[in-house]
């Protein structure tokens, strides 16, 4: 089992883990591999597909999430700075926090960050709660998929990045030459 590999400071839970996925192939593979390794380490698993038209349930009725301890998503902050994402998940009561996570010391560093005006004490604020929000996994990224991006080089201005989900980034485009 998971102590017998050396692991110390584990808290128990409930076995088997339910764990929610819709059944497409990438979030399959995902599952499975996610399931694959748990059991190598002894825990037991079972995997609870949910069709996609009700998976966005488990996001917004505690009563659809009874009995599923965990589920795959995409998770993005909507801008680049941590503590978006961390006050998202990290704070009694913020939107994500399904599990019911709560830490002081979290909670404050968080508190501060977001009214610290100078941007070394706010970025130590963060480090700090994310060193505390990276031990105790309040929540736990798995991978980060790449963004595909296929242009022509007769294109400038194209956006690289994930902000093309919120920024007017055909506003940038243009020709080259």
């Amino acid at each position: 089992g998971i102590r017998d590999i050396g692991v110390t400071g584990v808290q128990t839970c409930a076995l088997p883990i339910f764990i929610g996925f819709i059944q497409v192939p990438s979030m399959t593979a995902e599952a499975n591999a996610v399931k694959a390794g748990a059991e190598a380490i002894g825990l037991e698993v079972e995997l609870k597909p949910i069709p996609a038209d009700t998976y966005i349930n488990l996001f917004i009725d505690p009563k659809f999430r009874e009995g599923v301890d965990g589920w795959f998503t995409l998770n993005y902050p909507d801008d680049a700075d941590p503590l978006s994402l961390y006050s998202s998940l990290a704070i009694p009561g913020a939107p994500q926090n399904y599990n019911g996570y709560s830490n002081d010391q979290v909670t404050k560093d968080i508190s501060d960050a977001r009214m610290t005006a100078d941007p070394d004490q706010r970025a130590q604020l963060v480090v700090d709660a994310q060193k505390i929000i990276t031990e105790e996994l309040p929540w736990i990224p798995m991978s980060f998929p790449n963004n595909v991006n296929v242009t022509s080089t007769s294109i400038s201005g194209q956006v690289a990045s994930f902000t093309y989900m919120f920024a007017p980034w055909a506003n940038s485009l243009g020709g080259v030459g």
